[in-house]
């Protein structure tokens, strides 16, 4: 069961890259997605990264159900 578990939760999360993929296409943002870097403890893997105009954003995607709020200034 719980292999079944992992491999739904896969297949969501690859749901939610790829929105996310398609979202960044469509606004006309370049991107790389799923990029591999080895450091100095092996390998990471990072799901998106894109150029913003005046920086480089990495984005790591989850798929979650439900709101997410805050308050502008709030801290972290």
């Amino acid at each position: 069961w719980s292999t079944f578990r992992a491999f739904k939760a896969g297949l969501t999360g690859e749901k939610g890259e790829g929105l996310v993929v398609a979202a960044l296409a469509g606004l006309g943002v370049p991107a790389l997605h799923d990029v591999i870097l080895r450091d100095s403890r092996g390998l990471t893997q990072i799901d998106h990264i894109a150029r913003a105009p005046d920086a480089i954003v990495v984005l790591e995607t989850k798929h979650y159900g439900g709101l997410v709020g805050g308050e502008v200034d709030a801290a972290l």
